[in-house]
């Protein structure tokens, strides 16, 4: 038997805090700023939060400890940023989220930080790359399972960085906070007193928690502004009275076209915008006749939406459609070419396969949005969009583009990255106010003759053109080019002598050129170049005008 010391007070050994949320994120991206700025706020707010930099934990099994922390948690928060899926210890972490919401235990709702939801859904840029690493030196079930994680976690409600007031990460931090809040404790009273007074109403707990019924809506005749994101299916709405509703934000809400919502909403005439993001019961639009006067419809990543209601052409004041990551989305109404006030136009990653542009219509069309879609050939009537500013055509069926584009005299952005464009229409060189041309992993052939004409334009991007073999003198007439990347352009062997005129070239990229034997001498003469990357190229020799430079 042990005996105290009358001047030893025995303790007991504190509890550890349980563990309400767990954080996955990519430490070199993410740690020591916005994973970091989460978790203090989260922590202020009483939230006891998991966080581990899993960047010190690469090609280890997980430990228990923190097997323990995600399997404990109520609510798993993965942070998708640029390399999250270059950590195999991330994916790890994710797969083992997903299992644990399949099985009830825990509510999974991903950060999309600084990247896009198609991006990492299709293992585009960074995250192609490194899933290829990851199946060279892991082998198939595993990299198979990750991912599936990917594809699953895309499927989630959660939040992407760059709708939040222009990426403002304060803005997107208290949504997280309000939200994750009211997932764990629920909130209070109500009142997509003063009630009568209300012209802006956002609801903290998403439907989750609770539903409401109209009579609590019955003196909120004053509201303009309504955001009940994630509504749940069975409101009431016997008493909901918004005549003057501007704004409705309903996203990621579980209503259908047959929604009982709809029938007072009919009396919201002057509503200007509807918000249906992530709706995933909907499957066609409702009618939207009554809605006379407006101009943003957001109908992005419904991704059960086979249809938008034909009442759409009957709303004239419309100025932005977006549809985009709609999968089962295979046209849209004919009308949609009539549309005069139409300003934008996104289809991104639709099963789309044509854009019905009629001769002389969508003249004030300023942006137009057709990548991931099916669509393999763009009409002559392209001429028509004689406003038109940003063009993306990227990772499209696309192998010729027509003459047509050469009316585009606003284009200041065209991409066609990942596109299966072998070759420019001569009227390219019409595009003069062109300043961004994006041409990586086309299989453009050559830079023609008109490259030349394209006088404004400031960055090129050729990166991964496999099939370039040519490029004509006229480039260096493209005195405003800062940047001009020809990377892994395996067939390129020559570089024109007229480079040297391209007086505000500061980046001139050129490894992986493995043709490549030689560079002009006059590129001495580049006095803004800052970076030439000859590496993994054929030159043996340098020119002497390079220790100019």
């Amino acid at each position: 038997m042990s005996s105290i010391d009358n001047n030893e007070v025995p303790t007991k050994k504190p509890k550890a805090k349980v563990c309400e949320v767990f954080l996955s994120f990519r430490g070199k991206d993410t740690g020591e700023g916005f994973t970091s700025y989460l978790y203090t706020i989260l922590e202020d707010a009483g939230i006891h939060v998991f966080k581990e930099d899993n960047d010190l934990r690469d090609g280890e099994q997980i430990g228990l400890k923190l097997l323990g922390s995600i399997m404990q948690s109520k609510i798993a928060i993965p942070i998708i940023s640029e390399n999250y899926a270059s950590s195999q210890w991330c994916l790890h972490e994710l797969t083992l989220m997903l299992n644990c919401m399949r099985s009830g235990d825990q509510k999974v709702f991903p950060i999309f930080y600084k990247v896009e939801v198609w991006q990492v859904r299709n293992l585009g840029g960074r995250y192609g790359d490194a899933f290829n690493k990851w199946k060279n030196n892991l082998g198939g079930k595993v990299v198979e399972e990750w991912k599936e994680a990917l594809r699953a976690v895309c499927s989630l409600r959660g939040w992407k960085s760059q709708n939040y007031e222009n990426g403002y990460e304060g803005a997107l931090v208290k949504t997280i906070v309000e939200e994750i809040r009211s997932e764990l404790y629920g909130t209070s009273q109500l009142i997509k007193e003063g009630t009568c007074k209300i012209e802006a109403l956002r609801f903290d707990e998403y439907g989750y928690k609770r539903s409401y019924k109209g009579e609590q809506f019955k003196e909120l005749a004053h509201l303009r502004w309504l955001q009940w994101e994630r509504c749940p299916s069975n409101f009431e709405a016997a008493n909901f009275h918004p005549k003057k509703l501007v704004v409705l934000n309903l996203s990621w809400s579980e209503i259908s076209e047959d929604w009982g919502g709809w029938d007072p909403l009919k009396m919201a005439t002057q509503l200007k915008v509807l918000n249906l993001t992530g709706c995933l019961s909907l499957r066609n639009t409702p009618d939207l006749s009554a809605f006379e006067s407006l101009e943003i419809l957001i109908l992005e990543e419904c991704e059960n939406l086979e249809m938008i209601h034909h009442s759409i052409m009957l709303v004239k004041s419309l100025i932005s459609l977006n549809v985009n990551g709609c999968r089962r989305l295979e046209e849209l109404p004919i009308g949609i070419g009539r549309m005069e006030q139409l300003r934008e136009l996104l289809i991104n990653d639709t099963a789309i396969r044509e854009i019905p542009i009629s001769k002389g219509s969508l003249k004030l069309l300023t942006q137009l949005d057709l990548s991931h879609s099916e669509i393999d050939k763009l009409p002559e009537s392209m001429d028509s969009l004689e406003s038109l500013t940003q063009l993306d055509l990227s990772y499209s069926y696309l192998e010729e583009l027509p003459h047509s584009m050469g009316s585009l005299g606003l284009l200041t952005q065209l991409d066609l990255s990942h596109s299966g464009i072998r070759k420019f229409p001569e009227s390219m060189g019409s595009l003069v106010s062109l300043i961004q041309l994006d041409l990586s992993y086309s299989r453009i052939e050559e830079l023609p003759e008109p490259i030349g004409s394209l006088k404004k334009l400031e960055t090129l991007n050729a990166f991964n053109c496999a099939l370039l073999a040519h490029i004509h003198s006229s480039i260096g007439n493209l005195t405003f080019l800062s940047l001009l990347d020809l990377r892994k352009c395996h067939k390129l062997a020559q570089l024109p002598d007229s480079i040297d005129s391209m007086v505000s070239l500061q980046h001139l990229l050129l490894r992986g050129c493995l043709l490549l034997k030689e560079i002009p001498d006059s590129i001495g003469k580049l006095v803004s170049l800052t970076e030439l990357d000859l590496k993994s190229t054929s030159i043996v020799e340098l020119p002497q005008s390079i220790e100019k430079l």
